[in-house]
């Protein structure tokens, strides 16, 4: 299902009409940690906490880069689906990680 998804995801992004820059970062953001981070992570813990109690989980590690992997690609989505609509949005990163859309309404208020 992952596989089928991220090929939608490539699809949407990168065949259809020109995307903007912002959808196509969130989706390499979101593509590293819900694939590269959870396998690195894995390696890790397999290769070093071997038989050592130091609390630290894999599992644990693996499903939080997943569910970050899996915020970003949804931005990602959202960006694409604002472009479809004409919806102007920003985007921008809380606490300077943390990727925030700032859209606009019809009256030129934000919203998040």
């Amino acid at each position: 299902m992952t596989i089928v998804a991220t090929v939608g995801m490539v699809r949407m992004l990168f065949y259809r009409k020109n995307r903007r820059p912002e959808a196509k970062k969130l989706f390499w953001i979101g593509e590293m940690w819900y694939t590269l981070i959870p396998l690195s992570s894995r390696a890790v813990h397999c290769r070093f906490h071997a038989g050592v109690g130091t609390g630290s989980d894999a599992t644990r590690d693996m499903a939080l880069a997943a569910g970050i992997g899996a915020y970003c690609l949804t931005l990602s989505a959202c960006c694409c689906r604002a472009e479809t609509l004409d919806i102007s949005y920003r985007l921008s990163f809380a606490m300077g990680a943390l990727p925030v859309i700032t859209v606009e309404d019809d009256k030129g208020k934000k919203a998040t």
